[in-house]
């Protein structure tokens, strides 16, 4: 009868523990909040067994582990990192450990810990959960042991989803940032480029970072003839230079030689980062032009206490080489405002344009692409973009900005800069095209617009995801001269806010030819103002089918100047030729 009774015992502890384990398992699985989860790891097991202290160190590093949470412990503890060089992979007691081979046990004898349990999932060590002594004494039973294994088993998977959700919450709140700071930098931009007046260019440059980066002391310095001249100080009275002493000449010189943003380390022995020092500049921004350095922003400690960030400093790198290109405009204008201040305002403007379109093609395996831009006498909006997303894909782009001039390609540049800011995002293509929507409608006037045309191609599955905002429908013709016409998307840019955008995947197949093309091709007017036309277009691609992409272009261009021949160019011609090989 007694050893009938002990067996009912154990078979009723047994039915205990299994069910405590499944809500505990419940518990675990209903959320993806660590800290809930990490609390409910040690809360249940320290309630049933009452125990007196737990403690959970998750990995944050090669052998290094972070106090993640207590109960019955300091609170101080939180965030306190612990190097465990090598580790038992089963539970173990920590008396039982030798000091001399595990260093790292000390610090949780210090605290009262008894029972450490890795936390393991496919051969990785997570962390650990640790607990003190039992409340009502004695050691820990084989049996405890296994259930609190158990609970630690059952706590991996929970865990390791819950960092991975804290991941994704992290690099979601970097993607709102990023979005943020773009939308500050088209609003800053957008007054950096409404006024030619250098002086007032480097004002709006100095609102800007004190009203971004929280600074009430910093330098501008502006290159002029292979030094660097102190244009703008604020917060140092002091600070002055003399072309007499010969440090002063050899650090405006070394200025011109910064090439990237960068902290000022306090060891540094260099002639400059002594002279950063002793003004009090800790962050040095330098402002390029085409790959020279023109200007140098200095910022002293931020007025908030906080250190600056990588992100900071990229932030301020986009911010400077904005302002320098309005500097730049602005002294461009000033220089030759007394001769042919039109024709000079057109070619910054066209100097713009062409810096932003590709030098070059990437080699695309599978793929031959060839892309043209041909400006006319005036300079339009006409924009193209091939970038490379990754291995496999690649992502092609064409727009055209309503207007002419200045206006057309700084709207043109908002949305190079917006495409390429958010080109590799974890987002759908016709999510990134509604926010590039919102960006150009919220940072431009009612009467600019543009019309866009956005595909990736991946180079894997030779299919191509797509969104037509407004644009030209690309022609798709097939081996078998039928044809397709790339239509869906929705509104052109920047007319409404918060539309919605379809996309569409087409199956791309060897000796396809794709032509994305701006209105400049289908719309060149003869001397009987008729245009040239997409029936044309679509003519020329079939019976030339068989041609390269860049004589297929080529071909296209001959057409056009044959059918207006002594009419002058009045539109961009750009085309983007793609031909599966």
């Amino acid at each position: 009868m007694e050893k009938e009774r002990q067996q009912n015992e154990e078979i009723d502890e047994r039915l205990l523990e299994l069910t405590s384990l499944i809500e505990i398992s419940k518990t675990l699985n209903s959320t993806l909040n660590l800290k809930s989860i990490l609390d409910n790891v040690l809360r249940t097991p320290m309630g049933r067994m009452m125990i007196n202290k737990g403690i959970i160190l998750l990995e944050k590093g090669e052998r290094e582990f972070s106090v993640e949470t207590v109960k019955g412990m300091p609170r101080e503890l939180l965030g306190k990192r612990i190097t465990i060089i090598e580790h038992p992979d089963i539970p173990f007691l920590v008396d039982e450990l030798q000091e001399e081979k595990y260093e790292w046990i000390d610090f949780f004898k210090r605290f009262g810990i008894k029972l450490l349990l890795p936390i393991m999932s496919k051969n990785k060590t997570l962390g650990f959960i640790g607990f003190g002594d039992k409340i009502i004494g004695g050691k820990y039973k084989e049996r405890e042991m296994e259930f609190l294994l158990s609970i630690s088993n059952l706590a991996a998977t929970s865990i390791e989803n819950g960092i991975i959700f804290e991941e994704l919450r992290e690099v979601n709140k970097k993607l709102d940032h990023s979005i943020q700071e773009l939308n500050t930098l088209f609003d800053i931009g957008k007054e950096l480029n409404s006024t030619l007046d250098s002086g007032k260019i480097v004002k709006l440059l100095g609102y800007a970072l004190m009203g971004q980066m929280m600074v009430n002391k910093f330098a501008l310095f502006f290159e002029n003839d292979g030094t660097m001249e102190l244009n703008y100080v604020k917060g140092i009275k002091e600070l002055r230079f003399s072309t007499s002493k010969k440090n002063d000449r050899e650090f405006l010189k070394d200025l011109c030689s910064i090439d990237k943003p960068y902290i000022v380390k306090e060891d540094s022995e260099l002639l400059k980062d002594v002279y950063f020092r002793k003004y009090g500049f800790i962050a040095i921004i330098p402002m390029r032009i085409q790959d020279k350095t023109k200007g140098i922003i200095c910022l002293g400690k931020r007025v908030d206490g906080k250190n600056y960030t990588d992100d900071n400093l990229e932030f301020l790198s986009t911010l400077g080489n904005q302002a320098m290109i309005a500097l730049e405009n602005a002294r461009l204008f000033e220089e030759t405002l007394e001769k042919q201040r039109l024709e000079e305002e057109l070619a910054v403007a066209k100097q713009i344009q062409e810096q932003l379109l590709p030098k070059e093609f990437p080699d695309f395996p599978g793929f031959d692409i060839f892309a043209v831009n041909i400006s006319s006498k005036q300079v339009g909006g006409d924009y193209f973009d091939i970038i490379r997303l990754d291995k496999n894909r690649l992502a092609i782009a064409i727009a055209d900005v309503s207007g002419k001039s200045v206006p057309a390609a700084l709207l043109m540049s908002n949305l190079q800069a917006s495409l390429r800011a958010l080109a590799r995002a974890e987002i759908s293509i016709s999510d990134m095209i509604s926010r590039i929507n919102n960006m150009i409608f919220e940072n431009t006037s009612p009467d600019k617009f543009i019309t866009f045309f956005y595909g990736v191609i991946d180079g894997t599955t030779r299919k191509m995801k797509y969104c037509n905002a407004g644009h030209n429908p690309p022609f798709l013709v097939r081996k078998d001269d039928s044809h397709l016409l790339l239509d869906k998307g929705g509104l052109i840019l920047g007319i409404m806010e918060n539309l919605s955008y379809e996309e569409e995947e087409v199956r791309l197949f060897q000796g396809d030819v794709m032509l994305l093309y701006t209105d400049g091709v289908s719309e060149a007017m003869n001397v009987n103002d008729e245009e040239f036309g997409e029936q044309r277009i679509e003519e020329i691609l079939k019976k030339n089918r068989n041609l390269s992409s860049d004589k297929l272009i080529s071909k296209i261009i001959s057409a056009v100047k044959e059918h207006c021949k002594n009419v002058p160019q009045s539109d961009d011609i750009t085309m983007i030729a793609i031909k599966v090989i």
